[in-house]
Formats: C-alpha cells, structure tokens, sequence
C-alpha cells in the first residue's frame, strides 16, 4: 500500500489573535503554552488507485487529516481549508465528505466525471460497469461539515460528538476531485480549539503559526500526468 506523501507535519501554536480577543480581563482557566506544547497536526496525501481517471475526468485527492493532542487534552474543534491557487480557473468538481452528524463508516465512490458518491453506514454503493471504484474508511467520531464543490476552497469543520467527548478523532478521510489534465497547486490551512481532558476543562485555540506567512502551508494537491 501506497504510504503517501506528507503535505503538512506541523506543531500548532496558540493563536495570538484569539488570545488579544479576549480583552483586558483574562479567563478563569486557560491552556498555557507548556500545556498545548506537542500538539500538532499531520495531513497525507495518499494514492489508493482511484487518483487516476478514465476518460479525461475529474482526479481524486485522498488527505489522511490527523489532529493529535498534547497529553492530557483533546481537539473539540477544527477546521482544514484548501483553496487552489493555480491554474487559474481550476475549481474543485467535487468534495467529500460534505455532512456527517454521527459516528458511521463511510464509503467513497468515484465516477470518471470525478463526482464522488459517499455511502454511510452499512450503506452498500454496488460499482457500475462505468467504472465506479470504491473506498472504505474508519469510523467517523465527529461531526463534520464540508463545502466547496463548484469553487476554489474547500473546507471541512470538524466538532466532537456532543456524547462521546472524545475528541475530533485520530484520523479524517478527506476527499476532493480536479481537472485531471492540470497540475493544481494550493494554499493548506488549519486550525483548532484544544481542550483539557473532562466536561469543564480549560480551552485554547491553536494556528500553524503566529504569522501569516506561517500559517498557510503552498503545496501541490495534484501532479498531472
């Protein structure tokens, strides 16, 4: 099995914004930066068999999204943005997932027109004769929310299941699709809310870094050819 390319290793760091948001007057409880230290966030590009189209379709792009903590505290929150950057004109065909409100399994399906089919659930996609190809992922353990088919940024939100207080889980399975005919290029973007372990803990929002020539990570979502 294809191990991936690693588009973003990264340690995450308090945003400074968040914390001037809050005023003069500090919180009750807040994480300091020895407690969020370790934190961090890796994101691979992995290549299935299902990256390569037939037929001069739509490319998918498989990123293995995985936040993980500091000792002793969870990601309850997060979000991942991709917005391509070149060629102009490019646009995502498709993104996936677009909505889950519970832990499920997913399945991915990919139509040569790079339309993807996502199946939850013991939901079984049967591939058609038009060459449908498919994926099975591990269970979902948030809810997440994604949009951007149709434009140039894709983004994924990411919340904790409000009864499992388990955190955002380990790993996300992100999928969008792309002209397969062009190179695409883009800008990556994350960030989260870290939170003590327990119903009540202390909470901090965190960046890839404290400018913003540290924050956006340039990478290449795809590679024609």
């Amino acid at each position: 099995m294809n191990d991936g390319e690693i588009l973003l290793d990264a340690e995450l760091v308090g945003d400074p914004d968040a914390i001037r948001e809050l005023g003069a007057a500090p919180p009750l409880e807040l994480l300091t930066d020895e407690d969020i230290t370790g934190s961090r966030i890796l994101i691979v590009k992995r290549d299935r068999g299902l990256q390569k189209p037939r037929d001069g379709g739509g490319a998918m792009v498989e990123l293995d999204c995985a936040f993980q903590p500091a000792e002793g505290t969870r990601f309850v929150s997060g979000r991942v943005t991709v917005q391509i950057v070149q060629p102009q004109g490019v646009m995502f065909i498709d993104i996936a997932p677009t909505e889950i409100k519970e832990p499920v399994k997913v399945t991915y399906s990919l139509e040569p027109s790079g339309k993807i089919s996502l199946g939850l659930g013991k939901l079984s996609i049967e591939p058609s004769v038009s060459a449908k190809r498919q994926l099975e992922y591990d269970s979902f353990t948030c809810r997440v929310k994604g949009s951007g088919a149709g434009s140039l940024r894709a983004i994924w939100d990411f919340a904790e299941d409000n009864i499992l207080k388990q955190g955002i889980g380990a790993h996300q399975a992100l999928a969008v699709t792309v002209p397969a005919s062009d190179t695409v290029r883009a800008e990556l973007l994350v960030k989260a809310t870290l939170a003590k372990n327990g119903l009540f803990g202390a909470a901090r929002d965190l960046v890839l870094g404290r400018t913003r020539d540290e924050r956006v990570r340039d990478i290449t979502l795809y590679k024609a050819g």
